[in-house]
């Protein structure tokens, strides 16, 4: 299913399902798809360390597919990417 719903470049709305000091993980209700945003992905500018202090389970977040495993059956997300490099 991942491979005929999403595809990299695609602008998605996920909501934030887990934190991390990695990054967060997101899911796609609609589909029960997790995702994941690296930390380096969040912002251009801000080096964020814990996304904790920003970001709330249940959150609704805009994201950029930047990269899809198909065996994991999970998509790679970017939040800085929607928007140009300062």
């Amino acid at each position: 299913m991942i491979n005929k719903k999403f595809k990299i470049g695609q602008k998605i709305i996920c909501h934030i399902y887990k934190l991390y000091d990695y990054g967060i993980i997101t899911i796609i209700k609609k589909y029960n798809i997790k995702c994941l945003i690296y930390l380096s992905e969040l912002n251009w500018l801000l080096q964020l360390t814990k996304p904790k202090k920003i970001f709330k389970i249940g959150e609704k977040i805009k994201c950029l597919i930047i990269d899809i495993n198909y065996f994991d059956t999970k998509l790679i997300l970017s939040v800085k990417r929607l928007y140009k490099n300062p």
